[in-house]
């Protein structure tokens, strides 16, 4: 699984699918220190892994692999170490980076909702309320809601940078398994690409990031 990960760019799913059968993303989220695995069917090596977090929030994960000498307790300290130092260096990449992609999510949320008015979100998020404008939305079709939790920042991130690349004052905000995208200022030449980029979208999502989407426009 390791050599699959790396040389593929993603975990494969077989192994995502065994992980999540032994409940180990489950004890990871709930986990206050290092979780152990070991592959019943002995086609892998032991692992630890350490939660990273910021309070409650999972920001992510680090795994060790057991080599030729069992794991000791200094290792699982060193650890916990080692993740608390990777929470500090992203909680310092997403202060620094994402707070104007955040604030424009959660007004995108606003105004999706209804709870604030077209004219005012539009001036606030650089969009011109005159010319037409497409929502695109990406429901991730993931069950377990652990995993669902751990990818769904990575999608966020995975179709913001497509559709900031696609209009500039695009805006992405999500809510439970669905994601949505705010693409501006569209004419006749762009809105016709609108599905293209859903479905490229679509399809990067299934091989980056394991997670098969449904889109609508």
């Amino acid at each position: 699984p390791r050599r699959q990960t790396i040389l593929g760019h993603r975990v494969p799913d077989w192994w995502t699918e065994r992980l999540r059968e032994q409940g180990l993303y489950r004890k990871v989220l709930n986990a206050t220190g290092v979780v152990r695995f070991e592959d019943p069917d002995g086609k892998a090596w032991p692992r630890l892994v350490a939660p990273v977090r910021a309070g409650s929030e999972l920001l992510g994960t680090v795994w060790v692999i057991e080599g030729d000498e069992a794991i000791g307790a200094d290792a699982e300290q060193a650890l916990l170490e080692a993740a608390r130092i990777a929470a500090l260096h992203l909680l310092r990449h997403q202060a620094t980076d994402d707070l104007d992609r955040r604030e424009r999510a959660n007004l995108l949320s606003a105004l999706l909702e209804g709870r604030r008015p077209a004219a005012e979100a539009a001036r606030v998020l650089a969009v011109d309320a005159d010319r037409p404008c497409a929502v695109v939305a990406f429901r991730l079709r993931l069950d377990d809601e652990v995993e669902l939790s751990a990818k769904r920042a990575r999608a966020v991130d995975l179709i913001s940078v497509y559709c900031e690349g696609f209009r500039r004052h695009a805006a992405c905000s999500w809510s439970g398994d669905t994601v949505y995208a705010l693409l501006p200022s569209l004419d006749g030449p762009t809105a016709a690409r609108v599905g293209t980029l859903a479905r490229e979208i679509a399809a990067h999502a299934a091989g980056a990031l394991g997670v098969t989407m449904a889109a609508g426009v």
